[in-house]
């Protein structure tokens, strides 16, 4: 509604503009912080997507699912990636990304991006931003989606890999998000990660599913099986490791 997109154009007026303007509220922080910060074990997910009902056999069968928090198997996949735990306790969990998994079974775990309020915050006010207005700030959504490729063989649903935009070059988008239509994902509480949490990996599975050497499904094992996600030129898959699991934030 017209609203919400205004609250989205003051919120993404907010989202800092260079690594210096977000410096010390995302450095990462091994002692003390505003918000403590893990990756954590999840083990519940929906199907998404199987290579099932797609004829042939020059890819051995895959799935690839998505982290359901709600718990249940009736839950509504377009909506698998928003924030539906915690809410009056003050934990806000995220997935990084959908998961690639060889085979028709669901992944035994996968791994998601937990913030919560630091039982070691530093003594002051510091920003002064509850925890929804500074992931709203240093964990951004995505501006846009952008469909890297398709695949509508055989009799089941397409499948569409999709590429969340990061609002600029100072976050990132881990992992990449999957449909079975073309239109853009819609109701996804995706979240951008600040580039410095980051740092580049080795940690690339060999291709779940491929057409060709820029229409593939590649996971990183580094972050438990999500589906790689290319960069905006899209000449190379790259894969992302956290640079500590667990860590403390803001100020």
């Amino acid at each position: 509604c017209e609203g919400d997109e205004e609250e989205d154009a003051i919120i993404m007026a907010e989202v800092p503009q260079s690594p210096s303007a977000c410096s010390e509220e995302t450095a990462i922080r091994l002692d003390s912080g505003r918000w403590s910060v893990k990756l954590v074990v999840h083990s519940r997910f929906g199907l998404v997507w199987s290579s099932a009902n797609v004829p042939g056999n020059e890819a051995r069968p895959f799935g690839i699912w998505r982290v359901d928090f709600r718990g249940t198997a009736a839950s509504n996949l377009q909506q698998g990636l928003r924030t539906l735990v915690g809410a009056k306790t003050g934990v806000r969990q995220f997935a990084l990304g959908d998961l690639g998994v060889r085979g028709t079974e669901p992944p035994a775990k996968g791994l998601v991006l937990q913030l919560k309020p630091s039982k070691a915050a530093p003594k002051g006010g510091g920003l002064g931003l509850p925890l929804d207005a500074w992931l709203a700030r240093f964990l951004p959504r995505p501006v846009a989606y952008r469909l890297l490729w398709h695949d509508r063989r055989g009799s089941g649903e397409g499948l569409y890999v999709w590429r969340p935009v990061p609002p600029n070059e100072v976050f990132v988008a881990v992992g990449a998000v999957c449909t079975t239509d073309p239109q853009e994902p819609k109701g996804l509480d995706v979240r951008c990660v600040p580039k410095g949490w980051l740092v580049r990996g080795d940690t690339l599975g060999p291709a779940l599913w491929s057409l060709s050497d820029k229409h593939e499904v590649r996971v990183q094992e580094g972050l438990g099986g999500v589906i790689a996600c290319p960069t905006e030129n899209v000449r190379y898959m790259p894969s992302w490791s956290f640079m500590t699991d667990r860590f403390y934030a803001g100020s």
